[in-house]
């Protein structure tokens, strides 16, 4: 899991750095994969219960815990 969220993020930098719409949205195009499997190990439960947890913790004010993690390893993406 790590090695494939490695190359996911590399891929998308690239593609954000290079201005690369494209490869930005192959990239893209694979996150059900990702958000499956992560559903089943981490959480082992259906990728649309694992994304609604997702969701609502992600949200809570008092436990910044995940929002945090997420931004620590996902790049931001710039609105142009």
């Amino acid at each position: 899991m790590a090695a494939l969220a490695k190359e996911v993020r590399e891929a998308i930098t690239k593609a954000i750095a290079e201005d690369d719409l494209e490869a930005l949205l192959r990239v893209y195009d694979r996150k059900m994969y990702i958000v499956n499997s992560a559903a089943c190990s981490l959480r082992g439960c259906h990728k649309d219960v694992f994304t609604g947890w997702v969701m609502r913790a992600m949200k809570d004010p008092n436990k910044p815990g995940l929002r945090d993690a997420i931004r620590a390893v996902v790049p931001t993406i710039n609105a142009a």
